[in-house]
């Protein structure tokens, strides 16, 4: 099932055109990883998808049930917050409510009468609205990715405070999920844990990775942008690899050929004068 569409897309910065009448489709289940040059408009193209670029001409479609999550390149500023607030933000509403519980549930000095109110108001909301099972679903988010929600953001590393980003994606559970240069900022062992967490997502997944094993191990489909053109190719980086060199040897033979036609044409142009 169809979960986004671009239909002739065009966006264009100056005379740069970044998708010149482009059209690409995510499906679920897949788990698609977006190359090309530096400046080829990757992350353009991921920000297009998330709707956080506007197209200059075409059309940008999502399933009414399409829930998306984006998780930018950047690593956020240092924020006044413990990871479990940050996580629980993902949630919206319920997740306000879960974090200022987890707040309190945490606070030894719980025995005032005011704080004794809200413990129970919020307790009572959470019963209303279901959201234990979401409370469970933070703290597996956390396990998976190795985090610890007491820790505060401020005096957590880059790659902490990107891993607690990802889970604030995660714990959303989205239909897709945007990925800018995920393994910024991480180590050797976060990387492998986060690629064995976007392995064994249902979400479906755009990534855009310079991180050759995470490409060979998580992508179902790879898609190459280069000069205002989208070309896709079913498969692992792998058969990427094999039919572009297959692609470019038949282009040079092609070349070849053509040099040798020209050649002829411009003999015979000689010869005839």
């Amino acid at each position: 099932m169809n979960i986004l569409r671009l239909n002739e897309a065009e966006i264009a910065f100056g005379d740069r055109k970044i998708l010149d009448s482009q059209s690409l489709t995510i499906d679920t289940g897949e788990r698609v990883v977006l190359i090309g040059r530096n400046g080829a408009g990757k992350s353009t193209l991921l920000k297009v998808l998330a709707g956080q670029v506007v197209l200059d001409d075409g059309v940008r479609w999502v399933n009414d049930e399409g829930k998306i999550a984006f998780l930018d390149q950047s690593v956020p500023d240092v924020l006044n917050q413990s990871i479990y607030e940050v996580v629980f933000s993902g949630l919206g509403e319920i997740g306000d409510c879960l974090a200022r519980y987890e707040s309190l549930a945490k606070d030894s000095d719980l025995s005032d009468k005011k704080s004794l109110d809200e413990f129970s108001r919020l307790t009572e909301k959470i019963d209303l609205l279901e959201g234990w099972d979401l409370k469970y679903r933070v703290d597996k988010v956390l396990n998976d990715l190795n985090l610890t929600g007491d820790l505060d953001m401020r005096s957590s590393s880059g790659g902490i405070r990107r891993r607690a980003m990802l889970a604030k994606a995660l714990v959303s559970n989205p239909e897709l999920l945007l990925l800018d240069e995920p393994t910024n900022h991480l180590d050797i062992e976060s990387i492998n844990e986060l690629q064995q967490t976007l392995i064994n997502l249902e979400t479906s997944l755009v990534l855009v990775s310079h991180d050759r094993s995470l490409i060979d191990s998580v992508a179902t489909r790879i898609v190459e942008i280069d000069r205002g053109k989208v070309v896709s190719y079913p498969g692992s980086y792998q058969e990427y690899v094999a039919r572009k060199e297959k692609e470019n040897q038949e282009e040079l033979v092609h070349n070849k050929l053509f040099d040798k036609e020209l050649a002829k044409e411009e003999s015979w142009i000689r010869e005839g004068i």
